[in-house]
């Protein structure tokens, strides 16, 4: 998963560019995303993490 920020950047761009009460919307949902995987920790429940903003695939990376 990408980090919040950059999930955010990429709905805007994808749904919302030129929408003010879209991008807003996302904005509150987008705060509303993060306070959930604060309180419910999820974090430390994942099993498996991918990096959806990885920039390339070195031997680092596992193709799946």
């Amino acid at each position: 998963m990408a980090l919040g920020d950059v999930r955010l950047r990429r709905v805007v761009a994808r749904d919302g560019a030129g929408d003010v009460a879209f991008e807003q919307y996302l904005e509150r949902w987008h705060a509303a995303e993060q306070e959930h995987f604060v309180l419910e920790a999820t974090a430390a429940h994942v099993d498996l993490m991918v990096d959806g903003a990885a920039e390339n695939s070195g031997e680092e990376y596992e193709r799946l």
